[in-house]
């Protein structure tokens, strides 16, 4: 079925010759075209538009693979939450602590946003982030020294996180 719809949704280089000289497109303009959507018949499964008399064609692809109904994740989900609800002892403080996090949230997009309104200060923010990452690059990432320190750092760190810290 894939590639009857497939082979009605493209138009064969006989019929965009057919189309060139009905709507009398110029020889040497056709001409380009068609050399050009020849070159484009080979294009890479992942390209999405390829150009046919400027204009383009759409490609719709699906991935394949998991097949599992969303409504039973959401399901699954839905169970995991309640049944650790039901586990927690102290349901008045995780509610607390809930609502407070949404409150926080709330304040801090509240915060930023009005930081963002502020004529110099994002620029200013932006200037900091690129020294930043200058000097970052600079720093570790140069040299072969400075970056397996920076590998023994991060290591380091990821064995304190973990808990396997010897």
């Amino acid at each position: 079925m894939a590639s009857a719809s497939a082979a009605t949704s493209f138009p064969t280089v006989g019929t965009l010759r057919s189309i060139s000289q009905r709507d009398s497109i110029s020889s040497v303009s056709a001409a380009w075209s068609r050399n050009a959507f020849s070159r484009n018949l080979a294009f890479s499964p992942l390209s999405i538009t390829p150009p046919v008399y400027g204009r383009s064609l759409r490609i719709i692809s699906m991935a394949t693979g998991d097949t599992s109904d969303p409504s039973e994740t959401v399901q699954n989900a839905l169970k995991y939450v309640q049944d650790t609800w039901e586990k927690t002892d102290d349901k008045l403080a995780v509610g607390g602590l809930g609502f407070s996090a949404l409150i926080v949230l709330w304040a801090s997009a509240g915060l930023i946003g009005a930081i963002d309104k502020l004529p110099l200060i994002p620029s200013f923010f932006e200037f900091v982030g690129i020294l930043f990452t200058g000097w970052f690059i600079y720093r570790y990432l140069l040299f072969k020294p400075d970056r397996e320190e920076l590998v023994k750092k991060l290591e380091t760190a990821l064995a304190k996180i973990t808990g396997s810290e010897a």
